[in-house]
């Protein structure tokens, strides 16, 4: 400035003071406390000297982290930069200098952001790592899917961590894909017990010849092996249409009983004169017997029977009797005297009957195993002493004298035609 009167400086424009000794920065002195805006010091005209934390030619910017409040990029954008190294951030960045990301209302640097499964790049918006899904990345995904489709692990399992499944008790496999048949997985040989495909929990679809639930029986003609009807009930099915009998019955179905070894459909069972109804049971055609039908009945008795033929033959054929030698009549019930049969009336020379083979019970008055001879007063015709040995015993106790006897026994000689008997 100029001093025009003793202690009395007029100054230039850009200064003030008794001696000019304050520069004047924008339009305020040094020495005033607002000079460059209360935040540095006015070293020289419009030239402040700000304090730290403070920016712009006259200190009236506060500067966050190194950039100006009035530059856009103050805060990170996010934000007002309100006092230095101070960012008032708008509601979805947080930080000192509002660097952070919120992402569902979990600041980015916080280690639970994005469900601890991703990164907080922009507010709500998380880059997840691989294998988690949804916004927050708060979601495993199995095998391309995330856990809270219905779809996950196949729809039978939970999708616990990423490709993890946990599935349900009916199903197995990486992805619950393969379903449970009776504790036994799809996927497995035995499952369906060898013998069908395991399509749903616990369904089994058979193969031809097995059934039940688990496929566990073979099937013999349409009856599965666990009925009690199989095989005709008198067998075992063992394999599909397989039937293994008991050793009463034969046949593919069991069915065929077995009579005394021989099956009931061939021609010889019981003896070809019968039919096998059940095991070792025939039913004889009429005039046969015995268990197996070999034997003829003959009037209703068995050929094997003692009293047979009323025991004097053999019974060849129904209702006839091979009679032995000494024996005659349909049931040789008739003995032989002598080569007679008793039911004739020639028998015993009609004077007896004969009670046994040459054994003939005479009437009365008559003798020999034959009953030919009459007897004369106890003795036989045959007898020479017979009729007093003087004449014929002709018929029982009548005898025929001799012209010189005479009497019932030709017990009285005639002496000049006059009987001794006689008193004269």
């Amino acid at each position: 400035g100029n001093c025009t009167n003793p202690d009395s400086c007029v100054c230039n424009i850009t200064y003030t003071g008794p001696k000019c000794q304050f520069p004047i920065c924008y339009d305020i002195p040094s020495n005033e406390s607002t000079v460059c805006s209360s935040h540095g010091q006015c070293t020289l005209p419009d030239t402040c000297t700000c304090d730290t934390g403070y920016g712009l030619d006259n200190c009236s910017v506060p500067i966050c982290f190194g950039t100006l409040s009035t530059n856009t990029s103050v805060c990170f954008g996010q934000g007002d930069c309100t006092l230095p190294d101070t960012c008032v951030c708008n509601s979805t960045y947080t930080g000192p200098g509002c660097q952070f990301p919120i992402c569902y209302s979990i600041p980015a640097n916080d280690s639970t952001v994005c469900s601890s499964h991703g990164s907080c790049t922009l507010p709500d918006t998380c880059v997840c790592e691989e294998g988690y899904g949804l916004d927050n990345c708060s979601q495993p995904i199995c095998f391309g899917i995330l856990a809270i489709n219905s779809s996950v692990c196949s729809t039978h399992g939970v999708c616990n961590l990423p490709n993890t499944c946990i599935c349900d008790d009916t199903h197995t496999g990486s992805e619950c894909e393969i379903p449970i048949c009776y504790d036994v997985p799809a996927n497995l040989s035995h499952v369906c017990s060898t013998h069908g495909n395991c399509t749903e929990p616990d369904t089994c679809i058979c193969e031809e010849g097995y059934g039940l639930d688990n496929c566990s029986k073979p099937i013999c003609y349409s009856i599965l092996a666990s009925n009690s009807s199989v095989c005709s009930t008198h067998g075992l099915c063992m394999l599909p249409d397989t039937c293994i009998c008991d050793s009463t019955y034969t046949g593919n179905l069991c069915h065929i009983p077995i009579c005394f070894s021989i099956p009931s459909n061939e021609s010889t069972v019981c003896s070809k004169k019968g039919n096998c109804t059940a095991p070792d049971t025939c039913i004889c055609e009429e005039g046969y017997g015995l268990e197996n039908c070999s034997k003829p009945l003959c009037y209703s008795i068995v050929a094997t029977n003692s009293s047979v033929c009323s025991s004097h033959g053999n019974c060849i054929a129904p209702d006839t009797c091979s009679c032995d030698s000494t024996h005659t009549g349909s049931i040789c019930e008739y003995p032989i005297c002598f080569g007679i049969p008793s039911n004739e009336s020639t028998v015993c020379t009609s004077n007896g009957t004969c009670t046994a083979p040459d054994t003939c019970e005479c009437n009365e008055g008559y003798g020999l195993a034959n009953c030919s001879n009459p007897i004369c007063f106890s003795i036989l015709s045959s007898n020479s002493s017979v009729c007093s040995t003087h004449g014929q015993c002709q018929y029982p106790d009548d005898c025929i004298c001799q012209s010189t006897y005479t009497g019932e026994n030709c017990q009285y000689p005639i002496c000049f035609d006059i009987p001794s008997n006689e008193t004269t």
